[in-house]
């Protein structure tokens, strides 16, 4: 027997949309965006993570050292923007990148690395990928990238565009 009045419905459930949870609702008159980072280098975690730390209206939700670390951690900790590189140990970003879009269908996805933006950048974009930086970015690019793909847009540097 359910719990819910006949007149009413069960919630949906937070399963529905591949969460384990559901999403912590915000009220105010600018959302917090959820990101998580997700490098196999500590020092680039912990370079990303200082870079946004002051940053105004972004939260770190987590950080993954591994795609399958980072898929598991997606179960549990909605995010707006993944952070994603192209390089992982194990599942690789492309891997996670494919498992992201066929899972967790709002998650916008920037992918980071270190290789040319030339070679990679519109091949990421074909796969699916809302965005392309170099690791050596500046925090307002990195910054505007993350903002970019947060309102459904793409983004490549000026450099690749």
């Amino acid at each position: 027997m359910s719990p819910w009045p006949a007149s009413q419905t069960a919630p949906a459930s937070p399963a529905r949309f591949g969460y384990a949870r559901a999403p912590t609702p915000y009220f105010g008159p600018s959302p917090m965006l959820r990101i998580a980072i997700v490098d196999d280098h500590q020092i680039v975690r912990a370079g990303f993570r200082e870079l946004l730390a002051d940053e105004l209206g972004l939260e770190i939700e987590f950080e993954a050292a591994s795609g399958e670390a980072a898929l598991e951690s997606l179960r549990e900790q909605p995010v707006d923007v993944l952070l994603l590189d192209l390089s992982l140990p194990g599942q690789s970003g492309v891997d996670v990148l494919r498992a992201v879009r066929q899972r967790y269908e709002g998650v916008r996805v920037l992918m980071l690395s270190g290789f040319p933006e030339e070679r990679y950048a519109l091949a990421m974009i074909r796969n699916g990928a809302d965005g392309y930086l170099c690791k050596d970015c500046s925090r307002e690019e990195l910054l505007q990238a993350i903002r970019t793909v947060a309102q459904g847009r793409r983004y490549v540097s000026a450099r690749t565009a």
